[in-house]
């Protein structure tokens, strides 16, 4: 099932799109750069719940949405949003991870599949800086290294690597500070030395407090 993943500023900008978003919605991701997540709102459930004086720290919020399609029709789910830190206690960047697009015309998903479906985020999504340290993680991490944030977070993505993908790492990190969109495939080992394929997409982003960070958004391909 498709997902839809947004990089948002603590004022509400929309930083960054991923791909998905001209499947889902109609818009091509660099048109929306810069604009309001109020643009896109058709109400202000998403909006309301995740203004920083509702967000506790390391919460992560569970909301409805409904966003308007570039043909102006509205398309509703379920998102999960996860605060990336900034300098001290302040709001960095926000994540959200949206599933569940139907048509406001569509029979209507009950409550507890709209809540399976945020619940079962596919893609692992990572805030990297420029040393390669892992800053920031989705908690569903352990479903692709077998390891908890907490063991990830402060640690080196190359450490998780295969040795044998290491020069496929580097020669990427090199195109993506380069400024470009980069996917790549590369082979990490869980905490039980099993091995599995990951794929990534990554790009640069802007996140307050750190340099050259980008975001690295990981998939399970094991075959």
């Amino acid at each position: 099932m498709s997902e839809l993943i947004l990089q948002l500023s603590a004022e509400g900008d929309v930083m960054w799109a991923s791909p998905s978003l001209k499947e889902l919605l109609g818009w091509e991701p660099e048109s929306l750069r810069g604009r309001r997540l109020d643009d896109l709102l058709v109400d202000d459930a998403l909006s309301v719940a995740w203004r920083p004086a509702r967000w506790e720290a390391g919460e992560t919020l569970r909301t409805p949405f409904a966003l308007r399609h570039r043909d102006g029709s509205a398309r509703r789910g379920r998102a999960r949003l996860y605060r990336v830190p900034g300098p001290g206690d302040a709001i960095g960047t926000v994540i959200a991870v949206m599933r569940g697009f139907s048509a406001s015309g569509d029979v209507v998903v009950d409550q507890e599949l709209h809540q399976l479906l945020a619940d079962n985020v596919v893609d692992v999504v990572s805030i990297i800086e420029g040393t390669g340290r892992i800053a920031w993680i989705t908690p569903n991490v352990e479903s692709v290294l077998g390891r908890p944030p907490a063991d990830v977070v402060g640690h080196l993505f190359s450490e998780f690597v295969l040795t044998e993908d290491l020069a496929v790492l580097a020669a990427s990190l090199t195109l993506i500070l380069s400024g470009e969109a980069v996917h790549f495939e590369v082979r990490t080992r869980q905490l039980d030395h099993s091995v599995r394929s990951i794929a990534v997409a990554s790009h640069l982003v802007d996140v307050p407090g750190l340099t050259q960070a980008r975001v690295a958004i990981w998939r399970d391909v094991t075959e």
